[in-house]
């Protein structure tokens, strides 16, 4: 059991910034190889991407 007296006892209750921005990028990284080594460069989009990471587009 956690003991919320003692500092360091509680894990983070979300992730950083920098966290979340690092694995968003390697999801990314990640589904782009796929879909080149699947698709190859012309069958590659960035919906299917995308939609591999598992992201939306964004603005």
């Amino acid at each position: 059991m956690l003991d919320p007296g003692v500092p360091g006892s509680r894990p983070p209750l979300r992730r950083t910034q920098a966290e979340r921005r690092a694995a968003t990028q390697a999801a990314l990284v990640g589904a782009t190889v796929g879909c080149l080594v699947e698709l190859g460069h012309a069958g590659t989009t960035t919906q299917e991407v995308q939609r591999r990471a598992g992201v939306s587009r964004g603005r």
